[in-house]
């Protein structure tokens, strides 16, 4: 497993941000995480691959996380701006080489999505017991938001609206 995989299921936002322009701030909140000083991306990875994380090392990664999130908060940082500057910089890597692996990829994972949705609609393809077929579909559908994401954006506002009800479900 990837070192940022690991990362990402225990702080997903530190992860995401190890891969973008933020990166410097997940560094640093997973070097005192992991109880480094001077922490770099190579020395996180050493540490990741060399074993497994302690108990210990775990929570301090999910602090890591909330911290992360309040420093981003402190310097007006938005968490969707982690994955949108992601999608932003690669609809822009569209416009400037005009190339045509975007188109090519989404005629690709759209076809098979919606083939395989209509294989199993239809009857044609069998899904009892058939494990592979259902993995694939779990595949191309992530594969397809991301796609549709790409090509026509997001609301952040989806996000908002969940931790609006996640607040409302918490009240007495």
């Amino acid at each position: 497993m990837d070192w940022k995989s690991i990362i990402g299921a225990v702080a997903p936002t530190v992860a995401t941000a190890l891969g973008g322009p933020f990166a410097g701030l997940a560094v640093e909140a997973v070097g005192k995480a992991l109880g480094m000083s001077d922490a770099t991306q190579d020395k996180i990875k050493k540490a990741m691959e060399a074993g497994q994380l302690s108990s210990e090392q775990i929570v301090a990664l999910r602090n890591a996380e909330d911290a992360l999130k309040v420093r981003m908060r402190e310097l007006d940082i938005q968490e969707e701006q982690l994955s949108f500057k992601d999608v932003a910089d690669a609809r822009d890597m569209q416009k400037v080489n005009k190339s045509r692996v975007p188109a090519v990829l989404t005629f690709v994972v759209s076809t098979g999505f919606l083939g395989i949705l209509v294989g199993m609609m239809s009857g044609a393809l069998k899904v009892d017991d058939n494990q592979p077929l259902l993995l694939l579909l779990g595949a191309l559908a992530t594969g397809w938001g991301s796609v549709m994401q790409f090509w026509f954006g997001t609301t952040h506002d989806s996000g908002r609206k969940s931790d609006v009800i996640a607040n409302i479900a918490q009240q007495p």
